[in-house]
């Protein structure tokens, strides 16, 4: 069995899938392979740059701000989860800080689908 340090390195070299404490852990046998997060992550921040572009178009900054900030909000802790937990090894904080980071983009989705009717192909498209 691993054990599982939650030492702060700080190290970036001691970062990701090919760091000797990532390669230790004891994973899921539905662990996805190391090759497969680029694409993964690189399409999913693509759909999410589209989906706060879609309700910036309708509501602005100030028209509506809260949709947008609560999806910043989510966004830096998205970025902070890989810190906290590739970086840092704190996996106590990093499971804590995942549950808030659910739980925003909850709100962020429920926030966005009261701007933007997705059902509606037009939605997507400018109307003027």
């Amino acid at each position: 069995k691993a054990v599982v340090s939650t030492q702060s390195t700080g190290n970036a070299e001691n970062f990701g899938d090919e760091s000797e404490w990532y390669r230790n852990l004891i994973k899921p046998s539905w662990n996805p392979p190391s090759w497969l997060f680029g694409p993964v992550w690189s399409t999913l921040y693509a759909l999410m740059a589209i989906a706060a572009f879609l309700i910036w178009r309708v509501t602005g900054f100030l028209k509506k701000p809260l949709p947008l900030a609560v999806f910043w909000t989510q966004l830096i802790f998205n970025f902070a989860w890989v810190f906290i937990f590739g970086m840092a090894h704190e996996l106590g904080w990093a499971f804590a800080e995942i549950i808030c980071l659910w739980l925003l983009i909850v709100i962020t989705m429920v926030l966005f689908f009261r701007v933007i009717n997705v059902g509606s192909p037009s939605s997507c498209f400018p109307t003027s």
